[in-house]
């Protein structure tokens, strides 16, 4: 049922538009609940139903709503505006990145340039240099349940972490992207391009006190060669290529994969 199809709850004066004050709100879970100033009733908000930006409510501030009842029968707000916050006709799409690193927000703002994107530090859970695909996804979906518990309300969450794979005697350096659209259950994953790093230095990080698990290649490689630590791939590209290039061509392209899902009939979900 669509917010048009709801049955209106009208005020004492058959007003459609009520006053209301925030009661309390959960800001990591994206709820809570606001008095009615006409009735001093409670009704129940979900950060989707408020249309003024950021979509969130704080303690005691007022608002302005449409009441309606839930599919169990309890008073719910749509159409919520947050006193002193703007509407915007066309809202700009909310991104939270799992990541405050520099690099990896001017990646995501590059290839997103349609959409708000901004950085929360996040937890991988997995070693300093992942290695293969299982590890290194499993940091980058631990990243998107993280940076989604901290920072609820966005339209989408992105995950990203780097990591090593092997490849008949080489190793390569590539990325999985994880982006979810929560609103509409999407989630979609993207492999960067890999690039090959030398094999000294992937020993060096693995046979180094800590191993792989407080050692990255690209750490040995910058200790060489005097390049920056958070994108030796420049180095190795001969700069014609950065990290932050190659993390914004698979953003870019998650995002599009985002976009088209729903239009496209997917073979594993029937």
């Amino acid at each position: 049922m669509t917010e048009n199809e709801l049955k209106v709850i009208p005020g004492p004066k058959g007003e459609k538009r009520r006053e209301a004050m925030c009661k309390w709100w959960h800001q990591r879970k994206g709820y809570g609940f606001v008095i009615l100033n006409d009735t001093g009733e409670e009704a129940f908000v979900h950060f989707t139903k408020i249309k003024t930006f950021p979509k969130r409510l704080k303690d005691g501030v007022k608002c302005m709503l449409t009441l309606t009842k839930n599919k169990d029968g309890k008073l719910t707000a749509i159409d919520v505006h947050v006193d002193g916050c703007k509407v915007e006709s066309k809202p700009r799409i909310q991104v939270v990145l799992a990541s405050q690193s520099k690099l990896k927000l001017e990646a995501a703002r590059n290839a997103l340039k349609d959409c708000d994107v901004k950085g929360v530090k996040a937890e991988s859970k997995i070693a300093e240099q992942p290695f293969g695909h299982k590890e290194t996804m499993t940091g980058a979906m631990n990243r998107l349940e993280d940076c989604k518990s901290k920072s609820p309300g966005a339209d989408i969450y992105i995950g990203l972490e780097n990591g090593l794979m092997e490849l008949e005697g080489r190793f390569y350096d590539f990325a999985w992207i994880i982006m979810e659209k929560p609103a509409d259950s999407i989630i979609v994953r993207v492999q960067s391009a890999a690039i090959e790093f030398p094999v000294p230095y992937v020993n060096q990080a693995k046979e180094a006190k800590g191993g792989f698990k407080d050692n990255t290649a690209g750490s040995f490689i910058a200790k060489d060669t005097k390049c920056n630590p958070k994108d030796p791939h420049s180095f190795i590209l001969g700069e014609f290529l950065g990290r932050k290039q190659i993390l914004a061509q698979a953003i870019k392209a998650a995002y599009g994969q985002l976009v088209t899902k729903k239009k496209v009939k997917d073979p594993a979900q029937t």
